[in-house]
């Protein structure tokens, strides 16, 4: 088994630990009034979506040969239904951390502003918004691709594959400029300013803190660590490699 595979469903696992362990403590809360809870609930819900599609791709994936040899072509199918997936829900999970940055630079550039402009209401409203566009990008992508028997002439004999239709490169060439380009890029530009406007609120209210300011000054100093280190994670580079080899696998078919 590869080794890339083994560390892949070893991260997912351990992911899927941890964010369920998260779920359970953001659920035993008053998420249904609280605005930064059902915030975080929603991004660890997106997140758990990423992991166990993910660990559905790796688990998969040492079966490639066997699944040959029993008329099945698993490596399209995979594409089909694990990666497309995992991409739509890696899109929520961005636009949801866009949401919880936001959440976060109002608390402290509008303090008591904040309740009032993003109420739970507008907050669930925002969130549904977010699932709903999430997964209306990717209807076209999967409605352009079906599974079908297919003849392979070399090993004449049928091997059920992924087949596409003949819109399928005008629908995954704009997918790819908008939710891959466009939407990525503007995610993690969107997390890095409102990061940025953060930390330097969170630096500017040491100004202000004239007792105890040794003790002020460095909680404000592993306030502004955390959120700058919490971007950088944030903002891994979403390169359209699963974009471009779905499209180079279309064009072989």
């Amino acid at each position: 088994m590869n080794v890339s595979v083994i560390l892949g469903v070893f991260v997912c696992v351990a992911g899927l630990v941890m964010n369920s362990l998260s779920t359970s403590v953001f659920l035993r809360q008053d998420w249904r009034k609280n605005t930064v809870t059902v915030t975080l609930l929603s991004l660890t819900v997106s997140d758990i979506c990423v992991l166990a599609w993910s660990l559905l791709y790796y688990s998969s994936d040492p079966l490639i040969a066997t699944a040959s040899s029993h008329g099945v072509d698993l490596g399209p199918i995979q594409v089909y239904f694990f990666t497309w997936p995992r991409s739509m829900f890696y899109d929520i999970s961005s636009c949801t951390t866009v949401l919880v940055s936001l959440e976060r630079c109002l608390c402290v550039v509008l303090p008591l502003k904040v309740n009032s402009l993003l109420t739970p209401r507008r907050v669930k409203m925002l969130l549904f918004l977010v699932w709903s566009l999430g997964v209306a990008t990717y209807i076209p992508v999967f409605a352009s691709q079906f599974l079908v028997w297919k003849q392979d002439p070399f090993a004449n004999t049928t091997v059920l594959t992924v087949a596409l239709t003949s819109y399928r490169l005008k629908v995954e060439t704009a997918h790819n400029i908008f939710n891959t380009l466009f939407l990525q890029t503007a995610c993690q530009i969107t997390v890095v300013v409102n990061t940025a406007i953060l930390t330097s609120g969170l630096n500017r209210s040491t100004k202000f803190q004239n007792d105890s300011s040794n003790m002020s000054t460095a909680r404000e100093f592993t306030v502004s660590s955390t959120a700058v280190l919490t971007t950088v994670l944030l903002a891994r580079p979403a390169t359209p490699e699963d974009s471009y080899e779905n499209t180079i696998w279309g064009a072989k078919q």
